[in-house]
């Protein structure tokens, strides 16, 4: 029965590209058991969680397993690191996996505005990708993971390392901007692809879209790392809670903080003309690349 209970379905990123919402579509399939604790939970990437083994999938599973099909993993920083997608591979060789890539452009920007809102970042968009090269080195996963910008936009450095791990035909490779215009048919493929019944419908919803903070002390109570929280988590949290409930309580006050995205003027934040040719700048070598790779017309993404 344990081995019942290992992922075989991977949503796999990228970051920011509506993996949120599809993981929700994905997980209200009968035939798939897929626990909102298990998105964007870093069990392949982070040492820790990943040296609790079996047992920690066992605890999250188990409360919402009935027998399904498949089990279904997502973090969407998967594919950015190399060695959660060696562990995958090793934990589950015959595994599906579902890759969502978006303009690299208005991924990057989106990802900064997220970064910013959960405290992460403190720069200008200029400095802070002028400082990526310090923040690929850095040793906390967390700033490799959500504040650099460019390199998790250079997709198809990021494939080809994939396909070291498993086979093309494992992969199903899709567009932010399918599942934005036609969700529906992108949904009934990604069911076709794991093999499950294709004919479902789910709720259509949209989850995680950037914004700005609404109540900045559900902020700073969810993000600063203070004495008090450390203690609360370290002696009260940690040893009652489930897993499942503390990260259902997170997402809770994430969504109550998010408002509509502003910059500091109180203005909605939006990106320039300008500031998207500088960043395309970054990515146009890659995306001609890409488009050899995975066999799409990606004109919209150089212009």
């Amino acid at each position: 029965m344990m081995n019942r209970l290992h992922p075989n379905v991977f949503l796999i990123g990228v970051q920011k590209s509506a993996t949120t919402s599809v993981y929700d579509w994905m997980a209200q399939h009968p035939d798939i058991c897929g626990p909102v604790s298990m998105k964007d939970t870093p069990f392949f990437i982070d040492d820790k969680l990943y040296n609790k083994g079996v047992k920690f999938l066992e605890q999250v599973y188990r409360p919402e397993y009935r027998d399904q099909k498949v089990i279904l993993n997502g973090s969407a920083h998967n594919i950015y690191f190399e060695h959660a997608l060696k562990r995958m591979a090793e934990f589950q060789p015959d595994a599906k996996l579902i890759l969502i890539l978006r303009d690299p452009v208005e991924r990057a920007f989106s990802a900064y505005k997220f970064a910013k809102k959960r405290n992460l970042e403190d720069m200008e968009l200029e400095a802070a990708i002028a400082d990526e090269p310090n923040r690929i080195a850095h040793p906390d996963l967390k700033i490799q993971s959500e504040t650099t910008y460019v390199d998790h936009g250079l997709y198809h450095r990021q494939i080809q390392r994939l396909y070291q791990y498993f086979k093309p035909e494992q992969v199903r490779i899709l567009l932010y901007e399918d599942i934005r215009e036609q969700p529906e048919t992108i949904m009934h493929d990604i069911y076709s692809f794991i093999g499950v019944d294709a004919t479902f419908t789910p709720d259509y919803r949209k989850l995680n879209q950037t914004g700005s903070v609404r109540y900045t002390w559900i902020k700073n109570m969810v993000y600063n790392d203070s004495k008090w929280k450390q203690f609360l988590l370290k002696y009260i949290i940690d040893p009652i809670l489930p897993y499942n409930l503390k990260y259902r309580l997170k997402l809770f006050f994430l969504r109550a903080m998010t408002g509509k995205a502003k910059n500091d003027s109180g203005q909605p934040d939006v990106l320039t003309h300008e500031r998207a040719n500088w960043l395309r700048s970054y990515f146009i070598e890659d995306i001609q690349n890409l488009e050899t790779l995975i066999g799409r017309d990606l004109t919209a993404w150089k212009s």
